[in-house]
C-alpha cells in the first residue's frame, strides 16, 4: 500500500513536469551574407532565387558604357532599351514614356521590340547567379527584362518589378534582377566592387 501511494505521488508531481528538450537551430547563424540576403530578397519579391544575379570581375571595365542606365531594360540579342525610351499613349492619346504610367498592362513584347536599338548592346558585363555563381547567358532571340535591383528601393520598385512579372506571364519574357547591395554580397570572392550607377 505504501508503495503504491509513492508510486501514485511519483507520477502525480512527474505529470505535472514540462520536461522538453529544444535543439537550438543555427541554420539561419551558418548562412554567409549573401545566402541570407537572396533568402529575404527572394522572400520579399515572390519571386526564385534563381532570378537574382550579380556583377562579376569578369566583366570588361567599361561594361557600365554598354547598360541602360534604367531601374527596367530590355534586351534582346545585341540590343536593349529601358522603362523610359518606351513611348506609349495615355488616355487623351499623347506619347509619354511608360516609366511615368500606372497601368502596364497594355504594353506587349512588339511595343518593347520597337524600341530597342544597338545603342546599349549589354556586351561586356558578365552576370552570375547569386544562388550558384553559374554564369548568365542571355538567351538568343527572345526579349529579357533586366531590373537593377537593390532592396533599399523596396515599395518604390514594386510597380516596375510588377510590370516584368506581368510580361512574363502574359508574354513570356524571362526576367532577372542584378543586385546593387554590394554589402550583402561581400563574401562572394569575384564580385565587382563598384557601385554600378
Amino acid at each position: 500500500m505504501k508503495r503504491i501511494f509513492y508510486i501514485t505521488i511519483f507520477m502525480l508531481v512527474t505529470s505535472c513536469i514540462k520536461i522538453s528538450f529544444e535543439t537550438k537551430n543555427n541554420a539561419s547563424e551558418k548562412l554567409l551574407p549573401s545566402e541570407a540576403y537572396l533568402n529575404k530578397v527572394s522572400d520579399t519579391q515572390k519571386a526564385k532565387k534563381s532570378k537574382f544575379y550579380y556583377v562579376s570581375k569578369a566583366s570588361s571595365p567599361d561594361f557600365i558604357n554598354n547598360m541602360e542606365a534604367s531601374l527596367i531594360s530590355f534586351t534582346k540579342n545585341k540590343q536593349s532599351t529601358s522603362i523610359d525610351k518606351i513611348l506609349v499613349k495615355d488616355e487623351n492619346g499623347n506619347e509619354i514614356p511608360l516609366n511615368t504610367c500606372d497601368n502596364f498592362t497594355a504594353i506587349d513584347n512588339s511595343d518593347i521590340e520597337n524600341f530597342l536599338s544597338n545603342e546599349k548592346t549589354y556586351e561586356g558585363i558578365v552576370l552570375k547567379s547569386i544562388e550558384s555563381q553559374k554564369l548568365y547567358d542571355f538567351p538568343k532571340n527572345k526579349t529579357t527584362t533586366i531590373i537593377l535591383y537593390t532592396k533599399k528601393m523596396d515599395g518604390l520598385q514594386d510597380k516596375y518589378i510588377n510590370l516584368a512579372k506581368h510580361l512574363y506571364k502574359e508574354e513570356n519574357i524571362d526576367y532577372i534582377f542584378i543586385s546593387m547591395d554590394l554589402e550583402n554580397l561581400k563574401n562572394i570572392p569575384d564580385i565587382w566592387e563598384e557601385t554600378i550607377f
